[in-house]
Formats: structure tokens, sequence, C-alpha cells
């Protein structure tokens, strides 16, 4: 049966099944792995239904292949946090471990030799930050005298390797064995899991992959780590809950809705964007009252008032909410006053609306997310970690840099910082409380006992790792 000829989930289950209860007859001792392209939370191929019937799931992210990846150039943050965010998407919502299967940046006509080592290095090493177990690069040597299909019909096959037919070995390869043999050296056996500030969930209506990219790198541009499930799953614990660019009328299922309250009612914050979605309980829960509804004609021009200065941006939106404050806090406005941002209370909890689905701006334009300080739609996620409960005891200030921060123990951690930009970047590593830099593994940093503000310079698409300790 070919992917294209299921008729509905049921059937599509009954394959894999059939598939994979035949393989588990004939053995059982190995685990069996799943390696299908772009899946989805709601269709006929589900993560889900993968994930139940297999033990590893799989990704295949090219960014050349997959929907809004190759938006940017290919050693910028968006293709280079791809792999990443497709797996974890996959297993957040698959319920199984996930690793890139198949990776690369197909070939000469996307990119140099050069940018694709720096390509490898930068994935990879977020790949590895972010807990996944592996990746393979497609493939291993060029093919370029083969005169089979597809081959001989099909251009861009031909020139993928890591080596070349003659054996001379691309910068990639000797960047990725770099970097595994850095990994191997470190000491420390694995690296713990790293802290997660919120979970992202997935909701049917919407434009389920593009919400799931947007969301992962407007995380990591403010400083958040996000995990994923569907809206019908049962709802993970987590300070921060995003429900991002919120689509049709159904909402999210009524019992997980009422959870979902319920957790911010005890303390937890919650992020709502909306993209003409209906919702429960507007006004009680976001202390906006809805004046009026229009579709919109152009990109919502907006400011953003709760920042260290006013911040301008412009955001696609299908539609137009004209809003009241009933009891909200007024954080971001159209140029005529008309609210699209607020903050509520809500119990012990706190509630953020924004009007306008930022997300899908982010994933579905060419050319927003890696010049972060031109086009600021992180701000928005910035604004929200404010309100987070979080373990995490550091940060950065620069956007392009991204960090990771892992527990070993209740007195030390390991942070890892990767640089998202081609060009060098500088920041400062700010440590809370009575932490200090043990020791730096790897890259440029400045060990000062008595600074909890480092200056940091980190290189081209490269990563600075550090041992911190508290007294």
């Amino acid at each position: 049966m070919l992917w294209g000829e299921v008729h509905n989930r049921e059937e599509a289950w009954l394959w894999t099944s059939s598939i994979a209860n035949s393989i588990k007859s004939a053995d059982s001792s190995r685990p069996l792995i799943s390696g299908m392209h772009s899946l989805i939370p709601a269709g006929k191929w589900t993560m889900q239904d993968q994930g139940e019937l297999t033990d590893i799931l799989t990704t295949h992210p090219y960014p050349y292949w997959t929907p809004y990846a190759d938006f940017d150039p290919i050693n910028t943050i968006r293709p280079i946090v791809h792999a990443t965010a497709e797996s974890l998407f996959y297993s957040g919502i698959g319920g199984k471990p996930c690793f890139a299967e198949e990776m690369g940046t197909m070939g000469p006509m996307v990119c140099s030799e050069e940018v694709a080592a720096a390509f490898a290095r930068t994935s990879m090493l977020t790949q590895w930050s972010h807990g996944l177990p592996g990746l393979l690069w497609w493939c291993a040597n060029d093919q370029t005298k083969l005169e089979h299909a597809p081959y001989d019909w099909v251009a861009c096959e031909s020139e993928l390797g890591l080596l070349t037919e003659d054996g001379r070995v691309k910068p990639a390869l000797l960047e990725m064995a770099r970097v595994k043999q850095l990994i191997a050296e470190l000491p420390i056996a694995s690296l713990p899991s790293r802290i997660v500030d919120a979970v992202c969930i997935i909701n049917t209506e919407q434009d389920h992959w593009g919400t799931a990219l947007g969301s992962f790198i407007l995380a990591k541009q403010a400083g958040l780590d996000i995990e994923y499930q569907f809206e019908d799953q049962p709802l993970k614990d987590a300070p921060l809950y995003l429900l991002p660019s919120l689509t049709g009328v159904s909402g999210i299922p009524k019992r997980r809705w009422e959870q979902l309250i319920k957790k911010v009612h005890e303390g937890a914050a919650l992020y709502i964007s909306m993209d003409g979605a209906n919702m429960l309980n507007f006004t009680e829960l976001t202390g906006l009252k809805v004046l009026n509804r229009m579709r919109r004609g152009r990109p919502a021009e907006i400011t953003l008032h709760d920042a260290d200065e006013p911040v301008n941006l412009s955001i696609p939106a299908a539609f137009r909410l004209e809003l009241e404050a009933v009891h909200g806090e007024v954080l971001a406005t159209e140029a005529d006053g008309n609210i699209v941002f607020s903050k509520a209370a809500y119990g012990k909890g706190v509630i953020y609306f924004l009007s306008l689905p930022i997300e899908l701006a982010m994933a579905q334009q060419q050319e927003t997310s890696y010049q972060p300080q031109e086009l600021p739609y992180w701000k928005i996620y910035q604004t929200v970690k404010a309100s987070v409960s979080s373990s995490k005891v550091a940060a950065v200030e620069n956007p392009n840099i991204g960090i990771t921060e892992h527990p070993i123990d209740p007195d030390s951690k390991i942070l890892v910082l990767i640089n998202y930009s081609p060009e060098q970047q500088q920041g400062k590593l700010s440590l809370s409380g009575s932490w200090k830099i043990d020791s730096v593994w790897y890259g440029d940093a400045e060990v000062n006992h008595s600074l909890n503000v480092i200056p940091l310079e980190v290189k081209s698409n490269e990563a600075v790792i550090i041992r911190i300790s508290r007294s």
C-alpha cells in the first residue's frame, strides 16, 4: 500500500499494525523504527498512531523539502533548529523517542561545502543539547555516475554525499566527526535532560507544523524551552502553557480546557494567541470584551508597550477583534488604540492573550527569523517569560544565542549556548544568586568567581559549553 492510497486514519493504522505485528512476531528482540515523512497529529498518518505501534520515531528534516523551513539561509536559526523542533514535535505527541534519520542540505545548489559544514555542526549541537539520541546524514557518497533511477532523472539526488566519489572527505563530515569526538570527551557520560519551561499545545484545526515551528523559534529567541503535546492528550505539568495560533470554531476539547484553566487557577501561566478561533469564558479569563470582529485587509501594525522601550511590529492576521479592557492589563495596541495583547490575573496564575497568530507570522513568512533585532517578534514571548516560575538560573540577552540548562545535581548544572547566526555574536551571560562558572568545557567564556554577569563571545555557528556551580 502506498502513502496516498489509504482513505482514512483507520486504514493507515491497520496497515502499520499489520506490518509492525508481522515484524515483531518474527523478531521481538529489536526496536521497530518508523521512518515516515511529515507526520501530523490529525489526519490519516499520525505521529500518535506511529508511536503506539512502533518503538522509535524518526524525521527526515531537510529544509529544502519541508514547508517553511527553507525560507532563510541554511546557516541561520530556522533551518538549523528544524531537525530539533520537528523531532521534539514527533516525540512529544507520538510518545516515543525520535531522531533525525535523514538530514542534509541537498547539495551544492543550496550552499557551499563550508556553509554545509557550519549547518551540520550547529544542527548537531542543537539536537544533542535537546536530548535527541542521534542523527544520520543523507548520504555517504556522491552518486554522479549512476545511470539508473532516480539518478538518471533527478539532478538533486546525485551530490548529497559526505564524501565525493573519489573519496575526498567534505567539510561537513569532518565537522560531524569533530563534534562527535567533542561530546565523547566531555567529563560526563551523557548530557542531563534540559529544563523545560513550557508545554506547547497543538490544536486540531490549525496549521500544525507551522505553529510548532514558529513557537519553537520564538521560544528559543526569548530564552524559553518548550515541549509539545496535542489538545486531546493528558495535560503535562508545566509552569507555562502555550496555546499558539489557536484556530477554528471548536477551540480545544472542553474537558481539556477545564483542566488547563484549573492549572492556571492553581498558579500556572497561560499564553493564548488567536487565529480567528472561538474561546470559552473569554472575558472572565482574559479581562477583555469583544466589541466587534472583521476580516483584515492588511497586517496589524502594533506597538508593544511592556518593554524597556516601545517595540513596533507588523503582524499578518486574518481577523481583527475590537477589544475593550474590563479588568485586564493592556500590553500592546494598534495605532488606533485597539487592544491586541493583554495580561490578566486568574486565581494564583496569569493569562496572556494575543489576538494575532504571531507563530504563523513567524513560520509562514520569509526572512522573519534570522534578523531578530530587526523583526523582534520574540519580544512577545519575552514578555510572557517574565511570569514563568522556572528553576533556571542562567540567561543570555542576545536572541541569536540559544541556551539550554541541564542540572547535574542541586548545586551544579551544564549550560549549552549556541550561536544560531553565521556572524560572531557577543552577549552577557547572567547567573542568579550564588551561581558561578565552574569550568568552560568548550568555547570561550570568562571564568570569574566574582561576577554574576559574564561577557561572552560566541563564534559564528558555534557553541560554548559551561559547567556552573553554586557555593
